[in-house]
């Protein structure tokens, strides 16, 4: 039989249900799926290709998942550090992006597909809540057409804000903004439940399976303090309507608990806990909210990096585990986490879990792994078509060299990955059936963009400058 491509002489990790590691294996794709797995002698006497690819010293992995991003903070990175989350906020995040133009979203999210490309990353969500009311229609079209162009599987996750924080959280907000007077500080975006949840359901109906099946849209509250009851159970409905997931900002910060209600228990009271829910961050979490969220099936997606950064603290995910619930990976905002690199952050999670509780075996490199693959494609509501390299899923594959001496040995290829590896040494990536990336180059987006990190870097100093910013650079 002809297929499309095939993958040869590569150390196949695949993430199957056995986690089966074929050295060496082979991998055929055909019609953006992939069409058998197996030991490379079997797969090339049953197989011709179009396309073959030598993996010989080269790990063939599942693309990994990243869970949980905000795509325009890339041109802000390098600047409004060292503040806890809230004051990051309203006086940094919000300023900058509200400062945005069309054509700066463009290139960043031509920025953001082309670092994360490079790193892995082949399916992406994306939770675009801007300054808490999402993007304009025109904004929203531009940056899906950008992820298309780069050939990346994203979901745009709708943001919307259908009440304030309460009078306790709002006097601390305003004495925040207070605190730098420079800034254009601009307004939180509310709107009525019924109209957020009909524009949500409208972007649904016009863009999700568009880009050949690539991109899906998803509604997202905001965060638990900021959406009404019947905002967060609109939104799961929706989701159920259009057999989609959604998705919210949850216990990130100490101020973001109610009393004398947890997020969680704010959340299961609304009905918006389920199989359909990805909650974010889950840094303040006690035993009864994490039973409440295995009861549910209710999915996480651990930021470590950016929680860390903030200050806010690190999420009980040993223990979430061990009460069987469903973690992913995100890398979260640029601007505070540095890198879109699920490697870099696998081997942080890694490491912190354990350094924290004390405890060599509170986690495992598998199940980190994990975390950016098949417990990622459980989170987004995918486990049947992505996650593990079986046939019958789509295609989403990166090869990762080994020929470097920071590899060398590579006794156990797990380990290797999580505790040696940097992202740098991927250098071919595949997304629905069609590379993306090929020797290290990013074929779409540096074809379109040749000059995309002088026009980043100009257009970063511009934005901070109209948000008032310039005094942090």
């Amino acid at each position: 039989m002809m297929v499309d491509i095939l993958i040869e002489n590569g150390i196949v990790v695949t993430m199957d249900e056995d986690r089966s590691i074929l050295d060496p294996g082979s991998v055929a794709i055909r019609d953006k799926k992939i069409e058998a797995v197996g030991k490379k002698e079997r797969i090339a006497s049953e197989y011709g290709a179009e396309k073959t690819i030598d993996a010989s010293q080269h790990v063939v992995l599942p693309g990994f998942i990243d869970t949980h991003i905000h795509v325009p903070d890339i041109l802000s990175r390098g600047i409004g550090k060292e503040r806890k989350l809230y004051d990051w906020l309203v006086n940094f995040k919000k300023p900058f992006v509200a400062a945005m133009e069309i054509s700066d979203h463009a290139v960043a999210s031509v920025l953001y597909c082309h670092e994360a490309i490079r790193f892995g990353v082949t399916t992406f969500v994306e939770n675009a809540g801007g300054t808490g009311s999402g993007y304009d229609l025109d904004v929203i079209k531009t940056k899906l057409a950008e992820y298309d162009t780069a050939g990346i599987r994203n979901i745009y996750a709708d943001g919307f804000m259908d009440k304030t924080s309460g009078e306790e959280i709002e006097a601390m907000l305003d004495n925040l903004r207070k605190k730098e007077p420079q800034i254009n500080h601009p307004k939180d975006g509310f709107a009525s439940t019924n109209d957020a949840l009909d524009r949500i359901e409208s972007l649904i109906e016009e863009f999700h399976g568009t880009a050949d099946g690539r991109q899906s849209i998803w509604p997202a509250p905001y965060t638990a303090v900021n959406v009404t009851p019947e905002g967060l159970r609109g939104a799961y409905d929706l989701a159920e309507k259009y057999d989609v997931m959604t998705t919210t900002h949850t216990a990130e910060s100490e101020l973001q608990e109610r009393s004398p209600l947890s997020n969680v228990e704010y959340l299961r009271n609304a009905s918006y806990l389920g199989d359909r829910t990805l909650l974010g961050h889950c840094v303040q979490l006690d035993q009864h909210d994490i039973r409440l969220l295995a009861e549910t099936d209710t999915k996480v997606a651990h930021n470590i990096a950016t929680n860390l950064v903030n200050g806010s603290g690190i999420a009980p995910v040993p223990e979430m585990l061990n009460s069987g619930v469903t973690v992913s990976l995100g890398t979260d905002n640029a601007c505070l986490n540095d890198t879109i690199n699920p490697l870099s952050d696998m081997r942080l999670v890694d490491l912190v879990h354990k350094g924290s509780t004390r405890n060599p075996c509170a986690i495992t490199p598998e199940t980190v792994l994990e975390m950016a693959t098949t417990e990622a494609a459980k989170a987004i509501g995918r486990k049947e078509d992505l996650g593990s390299i079986k046939p019958g899923k789509m295609a989403d594959l990166i090869l990762l060299d080994l020929d470097h001496s920071h590899l060398t040995p590579h006794t156990g290829i797990v380990e290797t990955l999580v505790y040696q590896a940097q992202g740098t040494e991927i250098d071919t990536v595949i997304c629905n059936g069609k590379v993306i990336m090929e020797d290290k180059t990013v074929l779409e987006i540096e074809h379109e963009y040749p000059e995309l990190v002088e026009d980043a870097n100009n257009r970063a100093d511009s934005i901070a400058n109209r948000a008032g910013l310039s005094s942090m650079m």
